[in-house]
């Protein structure tokens, strides 16, 4: 792998009108839909083989995600701990859970499963097609955190009667929220070299719930991925936060729609571009035990919610499915069970995998203490283990802590996976970087050495676009492990490469290779803001030296016929043109040569 490399696509999952839709008490029925459900996949390579998948599904349980996963690392070579599924937690879809009081569609799942690969398999394709030019598969990394504080709110208030509410209530009744609400929009875009997005990933905190019209639908998050795919290139994927305590609080999906999509374009604008740091990913069991339980005390505040908001039948109904949950759950009563935790390192931006519905103050929790410039919390990550409240949601009660098969944790979990998630991010985490040195005035020249390979791979991804186009040796966006074998191939002595340093920072870098043909190949970058200071002509007396005093015959280059600059500096150091070239990004390019 020469260069980040990305390439995404989405599959159709087949569904019918006589599917169970979830996400209510009780079963319900649609017919039509107002736009496609969705498995969508984008396959990230680097330094690794990364695969994110997100399904405009209500979740997607671990039996599932990991034959999934299985699937893909078996046809498409990534590991299993490097794929990452999750879904939008659409409220109008065929449900994909046993819950309340319905069954998961069994055929709907096995179809959810296949669209899930293919799409991944599609994405893979892209990246294989040979027809390709290297152009259409890299991308640089860019990230921006919007924010959007007027969809969502913490729904989980306390009420004027001690009660916890999450809808009905009339706004005369509330005290205070019972808990934060995370507004962060957190963006990922992948650009292609001619500044079309490639894949676009963004997060946002609240369930998503509500449609523009009837029938099945992706609901407001996934009709936003939609949008954005009709206002831009590429594919589109939600990811779901730490929503578990958060609803919107009765605007129209609609007007959703165009909040969300305003601020993920003001995002995009703004995002900053580079990736800065390794590409990795860790993926861990956690174990937890289903909650021990008192029946009579969770039938009587069911009931005594159902009592102030619904006529006698309702909730006679509502409280047997509770019931009928709770004697399933009830011989479970401490059985240990495994789900996964997981971190993806995107350079300075890690994404931490969380396998259900969390409280937005836990995932705020992993934000603060992450070691990471930037954390984004992604629920529904590879299972579903239904909410994972903190430990004062218990003592407020509601429906989310109503023992059911939609809450089976027992207090402390939740921030027993906030301290497992933040070990698993300082494992990923403590690249070395290299140390400032004082202040010289002119930029100075120095060997590459050990440990710079963070700083070099920050410096060749942080070069204007416009400056990449010429100078790409390590291709558009640099992974962490093209940097590090350039500096290792220097401490080894295969290659002599330079850096110009300014207070402890690389704005330069300069090298030979093949050193022991020859004529070894020479190339420079400068940073964008230290460029027409002379310091290339700096460079370039430090390496044709280096040559000759190596016993060299001489020196080659290339270079884009456009780049006058770059070539009228190589004429003065006595290189000529000896031909014509196009390089695999599609330009045109000069040889030139320096003979000694």
């Amino acid at each position: 792998m020469s260069s980040l490399s990305v390439a995404a696509s989405a599959v159709d999952i087949p569904v019918d009108d006589s599917m169970v839709i979830g996400g209510s008490i009780l079963p319900g029925w649609v017919q039509g839909q107002e736009a496609p459900l969705r498995a969508s996949a984008v396959i990230i390579e680097a330094d690794t083989t990364l695969c994110i998948i997100s399904s405009d599904v209500l979740g997607v349980s671990r039996d599932i995600a990991d034959a999934v996963a299985d699937r893909i690392a078996a046809d498409l070579g990534i590991p299993f701990e490097n794929t990452l599924i999750t879904a939008t937690h659409t409220h109008h879809a065929p449900t994909t859970f046993t819950v309340h009081g319905y069954e998961r569609e069994e055929g709907f799942c096995d179809g959810l499963a296949d669209a899930m690969v293919e799409a991944a398999r599609a994405a893979m394709a892209q990246l294989r097609d040979q027809n390709l030019s290297p152009n259409s598969r890299e991308a640089e990394f860019g990230f921006a955190v919007g924010n959007e504080a007027t969809w969502g709110a913490n729904s989980r208030v306390l009420l004027k009667d001690g009660t916890v509410g999450w809808y009905g209530f009339s706004h005369d009744e509330i005290v205070r929220p019972t808990g934060p609400f995370d507004p962060d929009l957190p963006v990922i875009a992948f650009l292609r070299p001619d500044d079309s997005i490639a894949a676009t990933l963004f997060n946002h905190s609240t369930h998503n719930i509500g449609a523009t019209g009837p029938g099945r639908s992706p609901a407001v998050y996934g009709l936003t991925a939609q949008a954005a795919e009709r206002r831009h290139s590429g594919n589109a994927l939600f990811l779901p936060g730490a929503f578990g305590s958060s609803h919107n609080m009765g605007l129209p999906a609609e007007e959703g729609i165009i909040r969300l999509s305003a601020a993920l374009d003001d995002a995009l604008a703004t995002v900053d571009r580079g990736l800065r740091g390794p590409v990795a990913a860790l993926k861990k069991p956690f174990r937890y035990e289903i909650r021990h339980f008192d029946e009579a005390a969770e039938d009587a505040a069911v009931r005594q919610w159902c009592e102030r908001w619904y006529d006698a039948q309702t909730v006679e109904t509502y409280a047997e499915v509770f019931r009928k949950m709770r004697a399933q759950l009830e011989p479970m009563q401490g059985t240990p069970c495994d789900t996964w935790l997981q971190v993806i390192r995107l350079g300075e931006v890690a994404i931490v995998g969380i396998p259900g519905e969390m409280f937005a103050s836990l995932g705020l929790a992993i934000k603060r203490r992450s070691p990471f410039r930037h954390t984004v919390v992604v629920g529904l990550a590879n299972d579903e283990v239904g909410y994972i409240p903190d430990s004062a949601g218990y003592a407020f009660g509601g429906y989310q802590l109503w023992t059911g098969l939609h809450s089976v944790l027992p207090q402390g979990t939740g921030e027993r996976m906030v301290d497992a998630v933040v070990q698993m991010l300082e494992e990923l985490h403590g690249t070395p970087q290299l140390a400032p040195s004082a202040d010289s005035g002119r930029p100075g020249i120095r060997p590459v050495r050990e440990g710079d390979a963070a700083e070099l791979q920050s410096f060749y991804n942080g070069l204007s676009p416009a400056s990449r186009r010429l100078f790409r040796p390590l291709g558009w966006n640099a992974s962490f492990a093209d940097a590090k074998g350039a500096v290792d191939g220097a401490v080894a002595g295969e290659r002599y490469d330079i850096v110009m340093e300014d207070r402890g920072k690389i704005v330069g870098w300069a090298f030979l290779m093949g050193m022991n043909k020859e004529f070894a190949h020479l190339g420079i970058g400068i940073a964008d803001a230290y460029c027409s200071q002379g310091l290339g002509r700096d460079l370039m007396a430090n390496l044709t030296e280096a040559g000759r005093s190596r016993g060299l015959k001489g020196v080659d280059l290339i270079v884009v016929q456009q780049n006058d600059r770059a070539r009228k500096l190589y004429e003065r150091y006595g290189f000529v043109v000896n031909g014509t070239q196009q390089g695999p990004d599609g330009l045109e390019y000069y040889s030139m040569r320096l003979e000694y």
